[in-house]
């Protein structure tokens, strides 16, 4: 994956409690252009603020968000990572069923492009209860509305404050296509160690 000067790779790391059965730490990134904020500790702080502001609220306290680490050019060809310094923090929602915490939400990256390198997903962890999903792995209607919300909530905060969320590619030569909306799909994805 290449990153073009004044852009970044954001991962956020999340660590469980133990009672998970997963293998932690569990991360997802969202490519960003910083092109709010320029200096990238600033915005792994801000990113990590997104989400604590957004997403803790529905986030099991079986998780916790640990840091934002930004990959981003270092200058001289390479890349180089700068990680938040805010505390880590521990969801705020106690009425997830810890063993469906390790199935997370799909949340699909729409861009104005076409063909598979314009596509990309992401799963924001510790979001689901077991009510809240059926034995299909279908997200119920009434959870499904809610997380759309919080997303879209974050997304505008991200995109507002911070800079357009984008999906990088491999070529070089092709510049980051920007992300214009997410979108909870129906079904989960099974956590895994790294999701991106």
């Amino acid at each position: 994956m290449h990153i073009p000067d004044g852009y970044a790779s954001a991962a956020f790391i999340h660590n469980d409690t133990g009672v998970v059965t997963g293998t932690a730490p569990y991360i997802w990134t969202l490519g960003m252009h910083l092109n709010i904020v320029e200096d990238p500790q600033e915005a792994a702080n801000d990113l990590f603020n997104a989400f604590v502001a957004n997403l803790l609220p529905e986030m099991s306290n079986f998780y916790t968000l640990t840091a934002v680490e930004l990959t981003v050019p270092d200058g001289l060809g390479g890349t180089g990572t700068v990680s938040s310094t805010e505390d880590p923090a521990e969801g705020a929602n106690t009425d997830l069923d810890p063993v469906y915490v390790a199935f997370a939400p799909k949340v699909r990256k729409i861009t104005a492009g076409i063909g598979r390198k314009n596509r990309g997903v992401f799963h924001p962890v510790g979001l689901l209860g077991i009510d809240q999903v059926d034995s299909n792995g279908h997200i119920g209607n009434v959870r499904r509305a809610d997380l759309q919300e919080v997303i879209n909530s974050f997304a505008t905060d991200v995109g507002s404050t911070i800079g357009d969320a984008v999906i990088l590619h491999d070529d070089p030569a092709v510049t980051p296509t920007v992300v214009v909306s997410a979108q909870i799909q129906g079904s989960v994805g099974v956590l895994r160690n790294r999701m991106v």
